[in-house]
């Protein structure tokens, strides 16, 4: 029945031009570079000559491989045809070897709408749908007509109206009454100079000071006689030897009668336009990643539109959403900022996962005014999570701190290893380590509590970068407790919370993960969850 229905229905392809956005259209100039600068290198000394024989290998080289490559991405563009349907996707593969596959709208959990500068240009535009499927990569239309997308749009709304239509008729709940589709509820807008703010808060320049910070150690280390000096660099008064090996280094001495002032004037400025450098490179990639960012709710789909060169529009239903992460650094809370980020049940290709340049991070807003966070959170979660009903349930700190303090001990005891092999003298940087760690582990210790509200769980951490985490009950796939030997002797375990949600590599695996609770009070705590959440 399915296949009669698909092969009485048009057949769609993609426009040409997604042959343009194709990586392997790069293959026949990066190869041929390639040999070209190889020979370069090989050959001591060349002439004129020699580089017209060059450029004239280079391009017949790419010439010669364009249209084998040319003729297979076309080859892979007439067998790549879809289908729209009233329920369900069709998209197929294959000139001899036929393949179907078929996605249920009710499985969509997302669509992204992408338009770069070539798309611009071809008047076409990228749609790229969110399942939970590892086969996602063949649901993603590098260019189509905006027509298909608008088709696409008004059968998931058509859809969308049936099946609540049809919830309601066999609930026996009377039928709301329409709404305006087209109202659209702004939850926020980021300026130019939101985009600027969030380049300072997103730089990097705490780590970058402490590579400067290695580096100027390294002028006392031995360890340039041992792997040895690739080469120099003199600038104004000091002398900069690049060091190979297993770890690069740089080695910075001072040249010979230069006065302490002068070399203190060219520090400060040096660091001074790097660190200006770094600033304004941050501030650049926000506002082309977040230029004109937008973030909208209409009909229970939540809307994200942002970029400057390549316009990126997510769309996400509500029911989709697992966890809301709400962040607060020491640089967003000077601009009384903060940051949200939301996981939701798509999973995006693994093409998608190696480059995200086309697509939306995963912060709902990257960066808000604290006083519009509850706001924002209240609109995307279910509607009884009342978090700002605080009963937060707080630990045992004088415990807790001990426990965490034999975590930063550990960094303590590398720390001090690497001091002793550069220097003896960096040994007395030892008692200030410790000093940190216990300062850190009180503060952290501190800065732990949680809160059962009453369809929620919602768990703050630390206080250089204070985390909120709030997890529905509905949304809970798996708790696990575990305890090291440290939680056993102190008579403590970490509960765990997964839910169904794609993690970016720079999250942990559990989205909500609680260290150092009451061994019997985590057991409770995770009969209380599994209960709620099989309800």
């Amino acid at each position: 029945m399915l296949q009669r229905q698909i092969d009485h229905d048009t057949w769609r392809r993609l426009h040409l031009t997604n042959i343009f956005h194709s990586k392997w259209l790069l293959f026949p100039l990066t190869l041929p570079f390639g040999v070209t600068f190889t020979v370069l290198l090989i050959i001591p000394s060349f002439d004129s000559s020699l580089l017209l024989v060059l450029s004239l290998l280079f391009v017949v080289l790419s010439a010669t491989l364009f249209l084998p490559v040319f003729m297979v991405l076309l080859f892979r563009h007439y067998r790549y045809r879809f289908q729209f349907h009233d329920d369900r996707l069709v998209v197929r593969t294959g000139l001899i070897e036929l393949n179907d596959k078929v996605v249920p709208y009710e499985m969509l959990h997302g669509i992204d709408l992408t338009r770069s500068p070539l798309h611009r240009l071809f008047g076409t535009v990228r749609i790229n749908l969110q399942t939970r499927s590892m086969m996602f990569a063949a649901m993603d239309f590098r260019s189509v007509r905006p027509s298909v997308a608008e088709e696409l749009g008004d059968r998931l709304n058509k859809f969308q109206q049936h099946r609540t239509h049809t919830l309601v008729s066999v609930t026996g709940i009377d039928e709301p009454h329409p709404t305006n589709a087209d109202h659209e509820i702004q939850l926020h807008r980021m300026s130019i100079l939101e985009c600027c703010k969030l380049g300072f808060v997103r730089s990097r320049i705490p780590m970058i000071l402490s590579v400067i910070v290695t580096f100027v150690v390294a002028r006392f280390s031995q360890l340039g006689s041992l792997v040895g000096d690739s080469f120099g660099l003199a600038i104004g008064p000091i002398d900069m030897k690049f060091l190979g090996g297993w770890m690069p280094w740089i080695e910075i001495s001072i040249q010979k009668n230069v006065e302490i002032w002068e070399l203190s004037v060219f520090l400060a400025i040096l660091v001074s336009v790097f660190l200006v450098l770094l600033s304004v490179t941050s501030l650049m990639l926000a506002i082309v990643q977040f230029y004109k960012f937008r973030l909208t709710l209409n009909d229970e789909i939540l809307r994200r539109e942002s970029g400057l060169f390549i316009r990126a529009v997510q769309n996400t239903p509500l029911h989709r959403l697992q966890a809301i992460r709400i962040v607060s650094t020491v640089r967003s809370r000077l601009l009384e900022r903060e940051s949200i980020w939301f996981g939701t049940s798509a999973m995006p290709a693994l093409e998608a996962q190696q480059d995200r340049s086309f697509l939306l991070s995963n912060w709902l807003v990257p960066l808000v005014p604290s006083s519009k966070t509850r706001e924002i959170a209240r609109r995307v979660l279910p509607p009884n999570v009342d978090f700002e009903n605080e009963a937060w349930e707080t630990i045992n700190v004088s415990r807790v701190w001990k426990r965490r303090l034999n975590f930063h001990l550990i960094y303590v005891f590398v720390l001090t290893v690497i001091f002793a092999l550069v220097s003896l003298w960096l040994l007395a940087l030892t008692v200030l380590l410790v000093g940190w760690a216990i300062l850190v582990s009180r503060l952290y210790a501190k800065s732990l509590r949680y809160q059962l509200l009453d369809n929620a769980i919602m768990f703050h951490k630390g206080w250089w970068k204070r985390q909120w985490t709030i997890v529905p009950f509905d949304k809970v796939q798996v708790v696990k407790v575990t305890q090291n030997p440290f939680d056993r002797r102190f008579r403590m375990a970490t509960l765990s919370v997964d839910v169904a949600a794609f993690q970016p590599p720079y999250l942990p695996i559990c989205l909500l993960r609680m260290p150092y609770i009451q061994v019997d009070r985590c057991r409770e705590i995770q009969d209380i969850l599994i209960r709620e959440s099989s309800r």
